[in-house]
């Protein structure tokens, strides 16, 4: 009966060591993925939000800034009569609370 034992306790060893090594490779795979690609990611992010931003506020409006990473507003001067501007506060702020 120790023979048993000692054969089981073998095999259960010999898996967990098998089930240890595909866990190592796997998290090894993840983090070489998300280090190649994070940069990627974030871009797309960006262009995302300037793509979301524009459909809400004029293009003419918005520009973003490489260095700093900030969506930044221009002042633009706009005919006023045009403008609706409690439309366009609701708007922004829906924006900002989605992306928020």
């Amino acid at each position: 009966m120790t023979a048993e034992r000692e054969k089981l306790s073998r095999r259960m060893t010999v898996a967990a060591a098998l089930l240890a090594g595909f866990a190592v490779v796997g998290v090894g795979l993840v983090a070489m993925t998300e280090l190649a690609t994070r940069d990627r990611i974030a871009a797309n992010e960006r262009a995302y939000l300037l793509r979301a931003l524009n459909q809400v506020v004029d293009a003419e409006i918005l520009a973003y800034d490489h260095d700093t990473g900030f969506v930044v507003v221009r002042n633009v001067r706009r005919d006023v009569a045009h403008q609706e501007p409690a439309e366009e506060c609701d708007r922004v702020r829906d924006v900002h609370a989605a992306v928020t």
